[in-house]
C-alpha cells in the first residue's frame, strides 16, 4: 500500500538532505579552538565516526554496540554471573538489567538460578544466540577492515596498542574505573595517590581480561626520564 503522503514525504525527505549538507558545510568552516588538539575530543568524535560504521554493519540484525559486547563476553563465557558481565565491560548492573532483558526477549540468552546463590544467575547463550554470533563476527571483521582501510592496519594494531592501557595519576575510584575498562590485556599504570591511596575494586579485570597494574615510583625515576614522559 503506497504511504498516504508520498509527495510531501519525497520533500520532507528532500529538505533534510539539504539542511544536512548545508550544516555540514557550516560545521566545516567553523573555529573549534583547541578542540582539535585535545584526546579526549577526538577519542569522542573517533567514537562517534566508529560507531555509526558499526550500525551500518548490524543495523538490519537490530544489535547496538553494547549488545554486541554482552553477546561475545557470555559467548566466550558460557555460565558467567550478572555481575562478572557488569564488572567486565564496566557497566553499571541497573543498565545491565535493562540490556539482558532485551537480549532475553529477543530469545538469544537466558538466565538459569545459580544452585549455590539464589540471587544470582548464570547467563547462556540459546542455540538462536549461538547462530547470531556466527553472523556477528562475520561483519565485525568487515567493519574492523573499512576501519583499517582508512588508517591502515598498522595503525589500526598502534591504536589498539594505545587504547589497551592507561595511566592514571590519581588513584582511588578513578583507578578503580580505570580498571573496570581496561580492554582484553591491557595495563594500567598508576603514578600517583592524588585523590587517594585506597583502590576499592576486584579481581576481575586481573582474570577475565587478563589486565595488568603496573606501578611507577615516580619520586626515584630519573628527571630525564620524567621529562621524556611529560613530552609524550
Amino acid at each position: 500500500m503506497a504511504p498516504p503522503f508520498p509527495i510531501q514525504e519525497s520533500r520532507m525527505a528532500s529538505s533534510k538532505a539539504v539542511r544536512t549538507e548545508s550544516e555540514t558545510r557550516a560545521a566545516e568552516t567553523l573555529d573549534l579552538g583547541e578542540l582539535p588538539l585535545l584526546s579526549g575530543y577526538m577519542l569522542r568524535r573517533a567514537q562517534f565516526a566508529a560507531f555509526n560504521d558499526f550500525l551500518r554493519f548490524f543495523d538490519d540484525l537490530g544489535v547496538r554496540p553494547v549488545q554486541y559486547a554482552v553477546l561475545t563476553v557470555i559467548d566466550r563465557n558460557p555460565g558467567l554471573k550478572q555481575s562478572q558481565v557488569s564488572e567486565a565491560l564496566g557497566i553499571k548492573r541497573a543498565n545491565l538489567v535493562a540490556i539482558l532483558d532485551a537480549i532475553e526477549r529477543r530469545g538469544l540468552a537466558r538466565r538459569e538460578a545459580v544452585a549455590t546463590d539464589r540471587r544470582s544467575y548464570a547467563l547462556r547463550l540459546t542455540d538462536k544466540g549461538v547462530d547470531l554470533m556466527r553472523e556477528l563476527r562475520m561483519r565485525s571483521e568487515a567493519h574492523e577492515r573499512r576501519l583499517a582501510a582508512v588508517i591502515g592496519e598498522d595503525g589500526r594494531l598502534q591504536l589498539l596498542k594505545l587504547l589497551h592501557g592507561v595511566i592514571d595519576a590519581v588513584g582511588g575510584p578513578p583507578l578503580a574505573t580505570a580498571l573496570a575498562q581496561v580492554r582484553q590485556n591491557g595495563v594500567a599504570v598508576a603514578c600517583g595517590n592524588a585523590g587517594s591511596a585506597a583502590l576499592a575494586t576486584t579481581v576481575m579485570p586481573f582474570i577475565l581480561r587478563g589486565v595488568s597494574l603496573v606501578g611507577v615510583n615516580s619520586s626515584l625515576t630519573a628527571r630525564a626520564l620524567r621529562e621524556q614522559a611529560w613530552q609524550r
